[in-house]
């Protein structure tokens, strides 16, 4: 099967700093796979580098994916640490942000978003500021922004931290049913043990370097 993202020997510094030594990985449709290491351990970065958010030279590709690198950007979907919500949206209007962006009308953003908000237990927020909701209300609206639009990669980087453990479950629930309809590939990166075995598969991460003893199988 063709894989949505492929890493081969991929290696990321910052100035002098070795953060990613000799990374290969590739996920295809179906791979649901937890990302497991210690903070600092160089998970942010592994998934900054396959979303093609980071210079990596022809370390990473993405064969199932539009080439088109706009069209390939709207197929991978990145739930940050923070929210990073605007202040002066709405729920619903910041998860339909992206979209507008991509230039889909108003009406139909507003109903993925909406749609979006609701999977994440959130339709009677949709009107409020972000000043407004509590840290992991705000936390759900960046997931449900991720998946408003759809789609077939989604990265996820410690995306239920402010949540308590059945909030949380019910996120990844949703998270990855939303992919399995899609056809899609999850990697969450998270350092909570609990929240890992949720999944299916699993790698570690350690210095930068894939653990030899962990594996995607599908």
């Amino acid at each position: 099967m063709t894989p949505l993202v492929e890493a081969r020997d991929l290696a990321v510094r910052y100035r002098q700093v070795a953060v990613l030594h000799g990374v290969d990985l590739a996920l295809g449709p179906g791979d649901e796979v937890a990302l497991v290491g210690r903070s600092g351990s160089g998970k942010t970065t592994l998934l900054l580098a396959l979303a093609g958010l980071l210079p990596t030279g022809s370390s990473v590709r993405w064969p199932a994916l539009p080439s088109a690198t706009a069209e390939r950007h709207a197929a991978i979907g990145v739930v940050f640490q923070a929210p990073s919500l605007i202040g002066e949206l709405s729920a619903r209007e910041n998860v339909a942000l992206p979209l507008r962006l991509r230039g889909i009308a108003r009406a139909p953003a507003y109903r993925a978003a909406e749609a979006a908000l609701a999977e994440l237990d959130l339709e009677d927020a949709r009107d409020a500021l972000p000043t407004e909701l509590s840290g992991g209300q705000q936390q759900r609206v960046a997931v449900a922004r991720v998946l408003a639009a759809d789609p077939r990669l989604l990265l996820a980087d410690e995306p239920t931290g402010a949540l308590d453990a059945v909030t949380a479950g019910r996120v990844i629930d949703v998270v990855r049913g939303r992919v399995r309809r899609n056809g899609g590939a999850l990697l969450l990166a998270t350092h909570d043990e609990d929240l890992a075995g949720l999944l299916p598969q699993r790698l570690g991460l350690s210095d930068g370097r894939l653990d030899q003893q962990s594996s995607v199988s599908r």
